[in-house]
């Protein structure tokens, strides 16, 4: 087993953390169909817990807080009525009774918080570009844990999660690349950094690791026409391109070409070179923003000035 494997797998060892006394709240639930709710009341709040499969039988968790307003409890996506004394939740018109749900509900409920926290593990490190595949829900298929308490469920899930988070963003994680390299997008690019130095290569992944993702929107751009390049400034060029293979396919690569060019000065490539020759990892950064394919990441602070010669 490689150092940086055996480092993850002593992270996925760790003992769980203790849990405090717990707050004193109703616990309610229902199902119907292919969905399941879980909720705890405490005074004039609910948190509720809803788990529900799509047509190919993939369950996914959700969890919306609702406050009392009017005989009602609001959420951000869900709501609970009360009526004749019963607790009514939407969506799916389910009646909530007090108590938590049986057993039989705990294979449906971990895959769904699974599923959950991959989405969660995919929005924090996809910028990485690190193969996740194997830390994904498809590994408790058929395993008994799935069968397992939820609640013990959850908290092996948010170690497994706290860790690959830490050792991705971590010096260990840095020693796979030996050489860092910064340019810009013109057609001759200029180069600004290149190093080997690991405690500079890890200077530029922690600055890179603290961005805040955003989820990207394409659904603005699907029914516009392909953008002409004056306005590339004015617009989230990078996202309208994700539309175009709705319209103009053909148009990508040249529209993407043409974009860099044009907004070269604000542009940068980092590439991160991997020992071994084993490849290397390039991420595009457009006025203090990582670009990838589903999410922006919004860097803290102005990526010129992590650099004085940018």
């Amino acid at each position: 087993m490689s150092k940086i494997r055996l480092s993850l797998f002593c992270l996925l060892l760790l003992p769980l953390p203790m849990m405090g006394a717990s707050e004193i709240s109703t616990a309610l639930h229902g199902e119907t169909g292919r969905r399941i709710v879980t909720a705890a009341l405490k005074d004039s709040i609910i948190f509720v817990e809803y788990n529900h499969s799509n047509i190919s039988g993939i369950w996914t968790t959700s969890f919306d807080t609702l406050k009392l307003s009017h005989q009602k409890y609001i959420g951000n996506f869900s709501k609970i009525e009360i009526k004749n004394n019963n607790f009514q939740f939407q969506p799916g018109s389910i009646t909530l009774i007090s108590g938590k749900p049986d057993s039989s509900f705990n294979n449906s409920r971990n895959l769904g918080y699974s599923n959950y926290m991959d989405k969660r593990l995919n929005k924090v490190l996809e910028w990485t570009g690190a193969d996740l595949a194997e830390f994904k829900s498809r590994k408790w298929n058929g395993q008994p844990l799935v069968s397992s308490d939820p609640e013990h469920f959850k908290k092996l899930e948010n170690l497994a999660f706290d860790s690959l988070c830490s050792f991705y963003t971590s010096g260990i994680y840095t020693q796979t690349f030996w050489k860092v390299v910064i340019k810009d997008y013109r057609i001759f690019p200029k180069k600004y950094v290149e190093s080997t130095d690991n405690a500079e290569i890890y200077k530029i992944w922690k600055f890179l690791s603290q961005a805040s993702a955003t989820e990207r929107n394409i659904f603005p751009y699907l029914i516009q026409l392909p953008i002409p390049v004056a306005f590339v400034s004015i617009i989230d060029f990078d996202i309208a391109l994700l539309a175009l293979p709705f319209t103009y396919p053909a148009l990508i690569g040249g529209e993407i070409f043409i974009s860099n060019r044009i907004l070269s000065k604000s542009t940068y490539k980092i590439i991160f070179y991997k020992t071994g020759k084993k490849g290397k990892l390039t991420i595009k950064i457009r006025k203090s923003k990582i670009l990838c394919t589903n999410y922006v990441y919004h860097l803290n602070a102005d990526f010129r000035k992590l650099f004085g010669s940018l």
